[in-house]
This record gives C-alpha cells, structure tokens and sequence, in this order.
C-alpha cells in the first residue's frame, strides 16, 4: 500500500489488511482498512462485507450503536423484491462460480440477524424479535437463515417470556418452513424444553409425535430410534417418581411405562450404545417400584459387563442401597468398599465415603465408621453435619477430645 499507491490491487490489499487485523483483534486498525475499502470501491462485494466487517468490528468493540449504523447501511443498499429475475440469478451465478463467498442477500440476511442479536444483548425483546422476523418475510430464499430466525426469535421467547411461549414459536415455526429436517429437529427440540422443564408427561408425547411423523429424518439427526426409546422410559421413569407421593397408582403406571420402553430398547436394539442405559434405567425403575430382586440383576449385571461405562459406579451404589435396605449390611459395605477401590475419583465418592460411614455405623463398627466419615472431602455441602455424626461416634467411644477437635473443625 505504502510502496505502490493508487494501484489497481489498492482495494484488495486494504481489505486483507482489514482481515488480517480483524482476526489478530486489532479491531480499530480493521474498521479504518475497511472504511478505505468503502472509499475506493463503494459499491460491490467486497464493500458489501466491509460494512458488515466494520459493524462486527464496532460490535467486538462494545461500540453497538456505531455496529447498527453499519448494519443498516448495508441492508439498506438492497432492495431483492425490485430486482429482476436474471439479476437475482446472477447474483446466485457468481456464488456458484466462486467468485464471492455469499452472495449480497446472505450477506443482508445475516446482518438482519446480526441486529437482532444485538438488540437482544441489550435487551430490547421487543426489538431483537422484530429483527429476526425480517428474514423470513425479505429473505425466504435463504433457507438455513430462516431456520436460524426462527430459533433465535423461539429462544429469546423462551428467555423473556418462559416455555409455553416458546413450545407456540417452534410449533408455528414447524408450519411455516417446508425443511422436513427442519421440522424434525424442531420437533425434537420442542420435546427436550419440555423435558428440561420437567413436563415428563408432555416432553414424551413429543417424543412419540417424532417417532411417527419424522422416521426419514432419525439417521440424518443422529437421533433413532433407540434414543427415543430411552427417552420415553425417562419420561417415564421421572413422572412416576413425581407423582409418588401425590398419586401412587398413577406412579405405578408411568413405572411401568418406563419399564416397557427399556426392555423394548434392548430386546429391538441388543447393539445400541444406549444399552447400558436402558439397562441402568431398567434396574432403577425396578428399585422404585420395590421390586429389589429384579433391580439387583440388572444393576450387577451393568457392574459384571460394563465396569467402564458411566452409569456402572452409580450401579454399583445402587446394588450397596439395596443391601443395606435389607438389612445386609456385610453385602453393602462389600458394595461401598468396591465402589471406593474403582471409582475413587466418581463424583458419588463423598456420598459412598458417608453411607459407607453409616454401615459401619449400624455394624456397630465405630473406628471404622469415623475412618470412613473424616475421607470426605470438606467442600461437600453435608460434610459439616457428618463431623457431627462423626463427634457422636467418639462420644460413644469415651473419646471426648477427639469428639471436641472434631466439631471444633466442622464449625
């Protein structure tokens, strides 16, 4: 630039500078190379995505109203619905040859979007959504940022105006774009809110209305069968456990739902990577509805073929639950003492150490049930009310100044 001023190749050397800076962070030094692009060369697509570079920048920046300026001045230059139809195909052409990287449209589509996310981090709802609208209305041909709309506009619903709200925005997004795999991962997406929200019962008649309406979609989603067939004894399994308390027969039932879901898992799908889960959701519906023998096969067999697999330590937990249940407290403290020799870095370790304490505790096996107490790490949330059970356990002892030092830490 220094060394050849007013050459033909000006234009392009500012905006790879302009780049260059951009993707160094050197965004005040990227908005003046792109601004000289926009002086030399005002109109084109390399002035097109030098607004946009500028407003990007000015966004990395935290400078948004500068941002919005830029955005506006490069949506502002189209006007798609006044141009004819050999233009719009020259436009798509050039694209296609490999002259531009996008063509003008989906450099505007994209800066509609870029407005809506920044008026939605500054919390202008209300603005962010009218912004995402635009694209579907201006810009239907670009169908992977329409679908991109729809999620925002259903995502910041869902942030500023809760679930219900956000379920009615994916569904009539499902009406208004003709992508079946559009339509399927909304579907999908509208039956795991649900169930992140807890709404067992709802998020597994989603699951069903997938199954059945998007089975030419399940390989492209890398979501089949057999991972609806887990989810539905999930939603299962967890809507029996809510309702407990408030409507034991209906519990019963979703248990037995849950039931029915994972057997179908493994006896269709005795190849899926799922399996361990259905198997480990098997064994703990089983341990719900008090059927412990049932339970203990399938937890021990997780444990024997699966030792590796994440849901083998809270098998084995499990299988030491049971035991101390029934009252067979050598089996679980063989349990809990297998737990600790293979997963002593499990995330469930402080809560064996504890129930491993408890044991010994019933065993009448106090030293050791005040080994097991003082292994738990003191950043666990209940590790002060186990000192205390601890201290007990040296009073009953005789061993009162070990039981004073002991509350005296956990205070």
């Amino acid at each position: 630039i220094n060394d050849f001023p007013n050459s033909v190749y000006e234009t392009a050397a500012y905006y790879d500078l302009g780049w260059a800076n951009y993707e160094r962070g050197n965004f005040d030094d990227a908005i003046e190379n792109f601004q000289a692009v926009l002086t030399l060369a005002p109109r084109g697509s390399r002035s097109d995505r030098a607004l946009f570079q500028v407003a990007e920048s000015y966004g990395k920046l935290e400078d948004h109203d500068r941002a919005l300026v830029y955005l506006d001045r490069l949506i502002d230059r189209y006007d798609f619905d006044a141009m004819t139809e050999e233009e719009l195909i020259e436009m798509t052409t050039m694209k296609l040859k490999g002259l531009v990287e996008e063509t003008a449209r989906e450099l505007v589509a994209k800066a509609q979007l870029k407005k809506g996310d920044i008026f939605a981090d500054r919390g202008l709802v209300e603005e962010a959504l009218a912004a995402y609208q635009v694209v579907p209305e201006r810009y239907a041909a670009e169908a992977v940022l329409v679908e991109n709309s729809h999620y925002k506009v259903a995502e910041l619903i869902h942030e500023s105006r809760g679930m219900d709200a956000a379920v009615s925005s994916y569904k009539s997004a499902i009406t208004d774009v003709e992508s079946r795999r559009f339509q399927a991962k909304t579907q999908l997406t509208i039956a795991r809110l649900m169930f992140d929200e807890g709404k067992y019962e709802d998020a597994a008649a989603e699951y069903r209305v997938y199954l059945s309406a998007y089975p030419d979609q399940a390989v492209r989603l890398g979501f089949q069968e057999d991972k609806v067939l887990l989810r539905l004894g999930n939603c299962s399994q967890f809507a029996g456990q809510d309702k407990s308390a408030s409507d034991p027969e209906g519990s019963q039932t979703f248990l037995d739902q849950a039931i029915t879901h994972y057997e179908r898992l493994l006896e269709e799908y005795p190849e899926s990577p799922l399996r361990e889960d259905a198997v480990f959701g098997l064994g703990f519906t089983h341990q719900l509805k008090g059927n412990n023998d049932q339970a203990r096969s399938q937890f021990t067999r997780l444990v024997k073929d699966a030792a590796d697999h994440a849901a083998a330590p809270n098998a084995l937990m499990q299988l030491a639950r049971i035991a101390f249940e029934e009252n067979d407290f050598g089996q679980a403290e063989d349990h809990y003492r297998k737990f600790v020799e293979r997963y002593d870095d499990s995330k469930l370790v402080n809560s064996v150490h504890m129930e491993l304490g408890l044991t010994y505790e019933r065993m009448r096996k106090y030293p050791e049930a005040i080994s097991s107490f003082s292994k738990i790490d003191e950043s666990w949330e209940q590790w002060p009310k186990i000192q205390v059970k601890g201290a007990e356990l040296h009073m009953a002892l005789q061993q009162y100044s070990e039981a004073e030092a002991v509350l005296a830490k956990a205070m």
